[in-house]
């Protein structure tokens, strides 16, 4: 009886230390694949891909190259999931930022409202919705009304809530977020982040101001 026990205890740690199913992987490799596709990277960016375990819980891997004169590079990190995985990804674009804008944008959060009683920056662009979701730090504000139209405000609020952060610093753009690959359209609406932050970066390499730069907003 005691050989049995053992052998049970034994045969659930064994399943408990055992690495991940490499399915997991193969299925992050044919979206990511699919993605870079829609993106538009070539067969030479897209036969360089591969996703590697990086420890027992986590699949990596990255996309680069340039897009029509652009570089972008796209990181994910599949986070092992029981019911379905899903993508902490990284969007980088590069820009030229002529004006040194710095940039930075994520999700309202009780804390965020706490944080803005006690002095925290929290700039107003006068759109409802975008300003409701987002905590928006920007150095210079005449680049936000300047650009922070109605149109660009409906590209970032496409999902119910607002769940990615934006950081603009030196010359490049950065979007983070955590994306269910299970729900419907998940690669699409990837490539609506793809390009929404595109555009971003050339609205930075774009701006003109309207006045002198010489001071933070």
């Amino acid at each position: 009886m005691g050989a049995i026990f053992f052998l049970i205890i034994l045969s659930i740690g064994l399943m408990l230390c055992s690495p991940p199913p490499l399915h997991l992987s193969h299925k992050s490799l044919k979206a990511f694949k699919k993605l870079g596709r829609i993106i538009g990277f070539g067969q030479e960016e897209l036969s360089k891909l591969d996703l590697k375990i990086d420890d027992w819980t986590t699949v990596e891997g990255s996309l680069s190259g340039d897009i029509n004169g652009r570089n972008l590079k796209i990181k994910i990190k599949e986070l092992n999931s029981v019911t379905y995985p899903l993508w902490d990804i990284e969007i980088i674009w590069t820009c030229q930022n002529p004006y040194g804008v710095s940039l930075q944008m994520y999700p309202e959060t009780a804390i965020t409202e706490i944080q803005k009683k006690f002095g925290m920056q929290d700039i107003e662009i006068f759109q409802e919705e975008l300003d409701e979701a987002y905590i928006i730090k920007c150095n210079h504000r005449q680049f936000l009304l300047q650009n922070f139209s109605p149109e660009f405000g409906e590209r970032l609020l496409t999902k119910e809530s607002a769940t990615g952060s934006i950081q603009l610093k030196g010359n490049q753009i950065h979007y983070s977020d955590i994306i269910p690959l299970h729900i419907e359209g998940a690669i699409d609406y990837i490539n609506v982040l793809v390009q929404t932050n595109r555009f971003l970066a050339e609205m930075v390499d774009n701006w003109q101001p309207l006045y002198k730069i010489n001071q933070a907003a």
